[in-house]
């Protein structure tokens, strides 16, 4: 959303930039692989692991 706003290149694309990056300033999220545990033992300790995207938030740059 931010690279279209700058590729346009006009005033109306800047100023909803400004508000939304800078103003607002809403939170991003990308996603990452996590370490997650599939099957756990009797005695609680994990045995099999698998990878699982998960989403986690970070600030966004400003515009």
């Amino acid at each position: 959303f931010r690279t279209c706003l700058k590729m346009a290149r006009t005033s109306s694309a800047n100023f909803v930039g400004r508000i939304f990056f800078n103003m607002v300033q809403t939170k991003c999220f990308i996603f990452k692989p996590q370490k997650v545990c599939t099957k756990k033992s009797w005695w609680g300790k994990c045995e099999k692991y698998k990878y699982k995207k998960q989403a986690f938030l970070r600030d966004n740059v400003p515009y």
